[in-house]
């Protein structure tokens, strides 16, 4: 059995807002393999941010801050959803919905 598998399951994933998750790119770059190697070896790489990526390790979420925005808002988005549905569950309204529905 496996911790944080079991922790994630009824404790959730912890997201943390981390400015390492980066990227290396080229500083400037040629169309010529030739020149674009020796502009590699004067220029160097710079880092730039990722915000198309995150890093799970066990129940943790590494992620810029861009992307940890995003999480939160569909989150939150889903959160609102089961609000609704619930709502409707505990007015008896959804049974009529789902019967309107199958026929």
């Amino acid at each position: 059995m496996d911790i944080d598998k079991v922790r994630a399951e009824y404790l959730g994933y912890r997201i943390v807002e981390s400015k390492s998750v980066v990227k290396w790119v080229q500083c400037r770059t040629h169309r010529k393999k030739r020149i674009n190697k020796k502009w590699e070896k004067r220029y160097g790489y710079k880092e730039v941010p990722d915000n198309g990526t995150f890093v799970v390790f066990g129940t943790t979420i590494f992620a810029q801050p861009k992307v940890c925005d995003m999480f939160v808002k569909a989150i939150q988005k889903q959160n609102e959803e089961n609000k609704k549905l619930y709502k409707l569950h505990c007015l008896g309204e959804w049974d009529d919905r789902k019967e309107s529905n199958d026929g």
